[in-house]
């Protein structure tokens, strides 16, 4: 029996039960394949669904984050709470090597790895 041929909602009654088997089988694997492209497919919108709602939800006029010591402003919370710290609590990552400081702990880790490596 060619694969061309298999309807899977006929079968003939003069198949034998090991062409049966066999053609069962090739359906169940076409079907299984398909689920599973779906089930794929239908993750990957959820995940640009949720990176669009998350994008939305940053950019979204009424969530705005205003610093009470100077004129920043942010629409996620944890930017605002780095801004303070970084402009107005002075948090400073010194150099353990030599008299640099930074304002950005990632400013620091590229100040050792160009100036001290």
């Amino acid at each position: 029996v060619k694969e061309e041929e298999i309807d899977p909602l006929y079968i003939d009654n003069n198949v034998s039960m090991t062409e049966f088997d066999d053609i069962s089988a090739r359906i169940l694997l076409e079907v299984t394949k398909q689920i599973r492209r779906k089930v794929r497919d239908d993750d990957n919108k959820n995940n640009e669904l949720g990176d669009l709602r998350k994008h939305k939800a940053s950019k979204n006029a009424c969530a705005r984050y205003e610093c009470d010591q100077c004129d920043y402003v942010s629409s996620i919370f944890r930017n605002l709470k780095r801004h303070k710290k970084r402009k107005h609590e002075g948090v400073r990552y010194p150099c353990d090597q030599c008299d640099f400081t930074a304002a950005h702990a990632e400013t620091l880790k590229t100040h050792k790895e160009s100036r001290h490596e």
